[in-house]
């Protein structure tokens, strides 16, 4: 896995330094431009900033530099971001295969393991561009880029990720890794970047990993325990990443009695305060373009129930139609705008309806009961944080038993492992002393005997917070 980050030559380079526009800085490592152009060991390469064609003669160079068809103007591709004075431009390998080429060649200047630099059809290049204002007017530097497999068996998320040499140490690298999880989310794929890392793109990813679960565990609240598992689905990793990102904080300690390992929240403020890490997202949601919608391929369909029933023998295949009767349409709704915009929301219909119906947990919970229905499990995540919005007022209403009735008859019992049913057992928990002044709900409990004996055990249990058993953090 090629990194981020700045490392000394480790192979013979048959180009010994490049000039980027008006910027001259050595390689690192042997690069496959052409041998009857650079020869066995060439002085200086010059490449374009724009379209990064190249010369190894100045004079030809600053001939196409003045003439150059992209300079000026923003690179190909589409905006999918943009917060000043960065953007991020996503390219299609297959639209754009001589532009990508040449940036692939240009990147294994700087990259130990690339391997892919004329088969770029197969692959998005994520450009991450500096803007500015010149004399000249507009003008937009490619600064460094990721590049993500259309189909990727493994859900990875990134295949090689590169900022350029003169751009390096200024936290750039963050942007692209978390657009690289942005993606992830939008797509409804736990992912993580191409394996095995090496030794640059280990030390770079730890440090992201880190920061990314510190940040999650530290908002956390209303929790007594959480898993590895339910950690990595809230920050769309790998259960392995968060495990060595754990293992690299050194933060990990025995429990006091039986199998597990520990990690508090005390030991990570200290850990975030003694090394001055910055908590703050690498990127924020509102500056991605609303209508960006990353493509998704049939491998991983955003829904496995419509992937079968549109790809098999079925009359909904042959007529591109289906037909969802048994459902309650406005939550149908819900679900297509989903499909289509990446988010859903409950408009407020009646100005006499007390509170707005977004806030409210139960209709989230039918989008969430929809979801596992259909398979969909990025919507799934979305409508139950939604609905963990809305408990509070329920419980304050007194109406959290008509909440527990409705999720516990409409979701399989194999929820209770980080669904919507752990999150109403965990809320529960964390009311102790109010609990018994809640009749319904304790009515409710009567014929739901597992949860009754979890929510006893949860609040028996309150001393051992922060405790892993297995594979428990906190």
């Amino acid at each position: 896995m090629p990194s981020a980050v700045g490392a000394p030559p480790k192979a013979s380079r048959n180009v010994l330094n490049v000039v980027l526009g008006d910027i001259v800085f050595k390689t690192w490592y042997p690069s496959f431009y052409p041998e009857e152009l650079v020869g066995k060991e060439l002085e200086r390469l010059y490449v374009c900033p724009w379209c990064f064609k190249y010369s190894k003669d100045a004079k030809p160079f600053l001939a196409h530099v003045d003439l150059c068809s992209v300079k000026g103007i923003d690179p190909p591709g589409k905006v999918i971001y943009s917060k000043a004075p960065y953007s991020i431009y996503e390219v299609d390998g297959e639209e754009d295969k001589l532009f990508t080429q040449n940036l692939s060649l240009f990147a294994k200047l700087f990259l130990d393991n690339k391997s892919v630099f004329f088969d770029v059809s197969s692959f998005n290049y994520y450009l991450l561009v500096q803007e500015s204002p010149s004399p000249s007017g507009h003008q937009a530097q490619v600064v460094g880029f990721f590049s993500k497999e259309k189909m990727s068996w493994d859900n990875n998320n990134l295949a090689c990720i590169l900022v350029f040499p003169p751009w390096q140490r200024q936290g750039l690298g963050k942007i692209l890794m978390g657009v690289s999880y942005e993606l992830s989310r939008r797509e409804g794929r736990v992912g993580g970047p191409e394996k095995p890392l090496s030794e640059l793109g280990r030390r770079g990813y730890s440090k992201f990993w880190a920061s990314r679960v510190a940040a999650e565990i530290l908002s956390m609240r209303n929790k007594s325990t959480v898993t590895a598992e339910g950690i990595a689905q809230q920050c769309w990793m790998l259960v392995d990443d968060v495990l060595a990102a754990l293992k690299e904080m050194e933060l990990l300690e025995a429990r006091m009695k039986g199998a597990g390992l520990v990690v508090t929240k005390h030991r990570i403020r200290e850990w975030v305060h003694s090394r001055n890490v910055d908590l703050s997202p690498p990127v924020y949601q509102d500056h991605f373009l609303a209508e960006w919608v990353p493509e998704i391929d049939d491998s991983g369909d955003i829904s496995g129930y419509f992937k079968k029933v549109c790809n098999g023998s079925f009359k909904e295949a042959k007529e591109l139609e289906i037909t969802l009767l048994e459902d309650d349409p406005e939550i149908v709704n819900q679900m297509v705008d989903y499909l289509y915009c990446s988010s859903y929301e409950f408009v407020e219909k009646d100005k006499k309806q007390k509170g707005h119906p977004d806030l409210d947990a139960i209709p989230h919970a039918k989008v969430y009961a929809i979801a596992e229905k259909y398979q969909i499990s990025s919507l799934k995540y979305l409508a139950k944080e939604k609905a963990k919005a809305g408990f509070q007022k329920l419980w304050d209403g007194d109406q959290f038993s008509a909440l527990i009735d409705f999720v516990w008859n409409t979701t399989p019992e194999t929820d209770d492992h980080e669904g919507l049913r752990s999150e109403i057992t965990d809320f529960i928990v964390a009311q102790k002393s109010q609990i018994y002044k809640k009749g319904a709900l304790l009515e409710s409990l009567k014929d739901k005997g597992e949860l009754a004996v979890k929510i006893l055990s949860g609040v028996s249990c309150e001393i051992e917070r922060y405790e892993i058993g297995y594979s428990k953090l906190w």
